[in-house]
C-alpha cells in the first residue's frame, strides 16, 4: 500500500500485490480522488495498479464509508450487478453478500429454473420436453418457491435441462428484467446471479462479474455442501456430473454459459468467502469508475 501511495507522485504505473480487503479499500479511495486504478486477481491476492502524476479531484466519501464504497453510493440508480458462473463457483454466496453489503435487492435466477424443472418432474413430465417445460415456466409462482427444497443435485440437473429450451427462457426473462428495472422495497439497485445475466438478461448492467473456479475445487465444495445438509455426496460422482453439466450449459444454443464480452472474471479457487467479496468489490469499483471505455472483452482486471 505504501508503494502505491508513493507511486502517485511518480510518472507511469505503480503496482502492488494486496490482500482483497485492502485492495477493495485502496481501489475505492484512489478512485474517489480520480486516480486511474486497475485490478488483476492473482490467486488469493489482487494486483492493484495506479497511474501517478494524475490530476486528482476532491473525494466525496458517503456516510458509512468504507462499509458502503464511494463508487456504489455515487452509481446511477438503479445499479444492476450481474453475477454469472458455473455451479459451485461461489457466485450465489458472493451475490448475496454483495447485495447485503451494498444495500441492493437480490435475485437467485437459478431458483426459477430449478423450480421449473422440478415442477415438470412432479407432474410426471420430462424436463427435456419443450411443451412440458414451457407450461411449467408459465405457471410458475415465484412467491411460492421454497429454496431449501431446490438445492439438491436433481434440481440442478432438471434446471440445466429446462434452461436449454428457448421458450422457457423467454417465459422467465421478463420476471428477471422487471426485478432489475424496479428493485423491490425501494432498493438502490439489484444483484442478479445466474448463467446469462450479463450476456442476455441485463446486457446493459454496468458491472458484470463472471465467477469461476476449477472444476475440482467446485466438486469438493458441492460435496461439502451436500454433507452439511445430511445428504450423500460422492466426490467422483459429483465431479463427473459437474463436468457433464458444464459441457451441456456451455454448448447449448440458447444463452450458453460464457462470460459476457465486457465481464470481469473472478476465480475463487484460492479465495474464501471474505476474499471473494472484497475481490468483487475491488473489481466492481475499478470497472464502474472506468466506464464503457474501460471495457471490451472478458477481463481479469
Amino acid at each position: 500500500m505504501a508503494a502505491l501511495c508513493i507511486g502517485l507522485t511518480a510518472p507511469g504505473e505503480t503496482r502492488g500485490l494486496l490482500p482483497p480487503a485492502l485492495a477493495a479499500l485502496a481501489v475505492d479511495l484512489f478512485g474517489a480522488f480520480g486516480v486511474p486504478v486497475a485490478v488483476t486477481p492473482q490467486g488469493a491476492r489482487l494486483c492493484v495498479a495506479v497511474t501517478g502524476q494524475t490530476e486528482t479531484t476532491p473525494a466525496a466519501l458517503p456516510d458509512g464509508w468504507p462499509a458502503l464504497p464511494a463508487w456504489a453510493a455515487a452509481a446511477p440508480r438503479p445499479l444492476t450487478i450481474a453475477v454469472d458462473g458455473p455451479a459451485a463457483a461461489g457466485k450465489g454466496t458472493l451475490a448475496r453478500t454483495l447485495a447485503d453489503r451494498l444495500g441492493l435487492a437480490y435475485l437467485d435466477t437459478g431458483l426459477l429454473y430449478r423450480a421449473t424443472g422440478m415442477a415438470v418432474r412432479a407432474a410426471g413430465g420430462d424436463p427435456d420436453n419443450p411443451g412440458d417445460a414451457e407450461a411449467a415456466a408459465r405457471a410458475l409462482d415465484p412467491t411460492a418457491i421454497e429454496p431449501d427444497a431446490l438445492r439438491g443435485e436433481d434440481a440442478g440437473d432438471a434446471a440445466s435441462r429446462v434452461a436449454a429450451i428457448p421458450a422457457v427462457r423467454a417465459a422467465l426473462l421478463d420476471q428477471q428484467r422487471a426485478f432489475a428495472r424496479q428493485p423491490p422495497a425501494g432498493a438502490r439497485g439489484a444483484v442478479l446471479d445466474g448463467r446469462d445475466i450479463g450476456s442476455v438478461v441485463c446486457p446493459d448492467a454496468p458491472v458484470k462479474l463472471f465467477v469461476t473456479a476449477s472444476v475440482e475445487t467446485r466438486a469438493k465444495r458441492r460435496v461439502l455442501e451436500l454433507r452439511q445438509r445430511g445428504q450423500e455426496g460422492i466426490e467422483s460422482r459429483v465431479l463427473q456430473d459437474m463436468k457433464a453439466r458444464d459441457a451441456r450449459d456451455s454448448a447449448r444454443g440458447v444463452a450458453p454459459l460464457v462470460p459476457a464480452d465486457d465481464a470481469v472474471v473472478l476465480d475463487t479457487s484460492d479465495l474464501d468467502r471474505d476474499g471473494a467479496l472484497f475481490g468483487a468489490l475491488a473489481l466492481a469499483g475499478a470497472r464502474l469508475r472506468a466506464g464503457p471505455q474501460g471495457m471490451g472483452g472478458p477481463h481479469t482486471s
